[in-house]
């Protein structure tokens, strides 16, 4: 049976409350479905904050039951993980593809005015097809062509959203009708790959799938956007634990996916729909390694967890990980607000050298410092900042000044690895130490409000 990877040891010689929401953690999902008495309208976008305010509306284990979709499910399993959670919602009709959930469904979602008081932040986004039950699905590479085409156009549709000041932190397309040909399925972790905000959900609950036919090759979208809105920015959305969970896990060891009581994810599975603990470490490894999302189990430990964060990018990118997008993101929005008081102001010029004087750059270092460096630092999401201004850049002919950032975030404990050696004394074995064999990695940031990174380990 294969794991995910996480200790390994070798042997060597020598809520029931809801808290403050957290606004960067505003999550959106799109999916097909039906209208109900209370949701009359498709295309409508409500807010949720709680599984309880779904069945208000008419969403509830029947309703998914009846029609042979997904919505409640979706919905439930992402407050389960996140209950203190907000979920924006919105239902679309069976037949839309996952392209044009991206390329119409999108911007009628952010133009609505239930979800402007939150564009401003971090959203996150999760679709999910819930196809009629005539649907054929076209697979290639190991996977349905859809899935394909919609990584492609959300980041295309990220992109153009970016350039308006409106950042989606990362979109999650649910990596439908995945083969068993682990090692030929589509590899969005490939050099080429460019869609850095985009992630593929190959989690599956293999009781929930069992319910019916149409949910046999689905993801778990919903479960997926709980964990990561639950997380802080830097966090790393398979972590066993985290630093502020929600306050029903609170005093616990970790943040196990799975529950006995409720029996959701007793057997995690792929959208395959082959069960985790049948595939073999190779397997484990070809999934993860191609960018797909899953959940399974550690070896020796209880509990079922994410495999990562991955996003579907040339593996070596800057913006490899969803938790590295989210603190890029988060600082640009915080420069935005912090900059945007000084658009049209005037920019001191010194009259000797025709460069931005140093009283100028200071004040607007210092502002970055207090407003954005400060705060990130205060609040652990990144191990450092700082901002830069090129006095000598030329103002007066473009009227842009451009400010630089760097960013040093916080490392993930992927693997962490130990050695057991043992120590002779007169030709006696007399204790054994834990020697310590992990790499140090050195990750920067740096860009014009915006950031890249390299990363050595």
């Amino acid at each position: 049976m294969g794991n995910l990877k996480g200790i390994q040891v070798s042997t060597t010689t020598g809520g029931l409350g809801r808290k403050t929401p957290n606004k960067d953690g505003i999550c959106v999902l799109v999916c097909a479905g039906m209208v109900t008495a209370s949701y009359t309208t498709l295309g409508t976008v409500v807010k949720l904050n709680s599984a309880q305010e779904a069945i208000d509306l008419g969403f509830t284990a029947g309703y998914d039951d009846t029609n042979e979709v997904q919505v409640y499910y979706h919905i439930a399993e992402f407050f389960r993980m996140n209950p203190g959670g907000t979920l924006y919602v919105m239902l679309v009709a069976q037949g839309q593809t996952f392209v044009q959930m991206v390329n119409t469904h999108i911007d009628a979602l952010l133009a609505s005015e239930v979800i402007q008081e939150d564009v401003a932040n971090g959203l996150m986004v999760g679709l999910v097809l819930n196809p009629a039950d005539d649907y054929t699905p076209t697979v290639t590479t190991g996977i349905n062509a859809d899935v394909t085409s919609a990584v492609a156009a959300a980041q295309s549709k990220i992109d153009t959203l970016a350039a308006l000041n409106i950042f989606i932190d990362c979109l999650l397309i649910e990596a439908r009708d995945l083969t068993t040909a682990y090692g030929t399925n589509k590899n969005f972790r490939a050099v080429g790959e460019t869609a850095k905000n985009v992630a593929l959900v190959a989690v599956q609950d293999a009781d929930q799938a069992a319910l019916d036919i149409a949910y046999a090759k689905t993801g778990a979208v919903g479960l997926v956007l709980g964990i990561i809105a639950a997380r802080k920015v830097e966090e790393n959305a398979g972590a066993v634990r985290i630093v502020s969970p929600p306050d029903i896990y609170k005093g616990q060891e970790n943040m196990r996916i799975d529950s006995a009581g409720l029996e959701r994810m007793i057997r995690p599975a792929i959208s395959s729909g082959e069960l985790f603990s049948a595939l073999t470490p190779t397997e484990v490894d070809q999934l993860t390694d191609r960018g797909y999302i899953i959940a399974g189990t550690r070896q020796g430990y209880p509990g079922v967890y994410l495999s990562g964060d991955p996003t579907a990018i040339d593996a070596s990118s800057d913006f490899a990980q969803i938790r590295l997008n989210r603190v890029i993101n988060k600082a640009k929005r915080k420069a935005i607000t912090t900059l945007t008081p000084y658009i049209m102001s005037k920019v001191g010029i010194n009259a000797q050298t025709g460069q931005i004087d140093s009283l100028t750059i200071q004040d607007w270092k210092n502002a970055l410092k207090s407003k954005v460096g400060e705060p990130m630092l205060t609040d652990q999401e990144v191990s450092g900042i700082d901002f830069e201004i090129d006095p000598a850049q030329n103002v007066l002919s473009t009227g842009i000044v451009a400010v630089k950032s760097s960013i040093v975030p916080y490392g993930s404990a992927d693997t962490i690895s130990f050695g057991i050696a043992s120590a002779n004394y007169g030709g006696t074995v007399s204790h054994f130490a834990l020697c310590d064999q992990s790499t140090v990695g050195n990750i920067l940031y740096a860009d014009a409000l915006s950031v890249s990174q390299s990363v050595n380990s």
